[in-house]
């Protein structure tokens, strides 16, 4: 017996999934040696995050601070 997903859950989910990925690239980010490595690593972290712009990226502490 297979149960779907409600809609709220999926988008937990989906929540949770671009929240880890962008952990992950942020790391990234920070050990990348050269700025093409950077921009790179932007580009991907802007398809996933359109919304967010390069400071916010790369602080994200100072970025949640700022927007209130």
């Amino acid at each position: 017996m297979s149960f779907k997903k409600i809609e709220r859950t999926k988008e937990i989910d989906r929540r949770r999934h671009r929240k880890a990925k962008l952990a992950k690239l942020r790391a990234r980010y920070h050990a990348a040696k050269t700025e093409a490595e950077r921009k790179d690593i932007y580009s991907r972290a802007a398809r996933l995050s359109p919304w967010l712009s390069v400071e916010e990226f790369a602080n994200p502490s100072t970025a949640a601070v700022t927007a209130q």
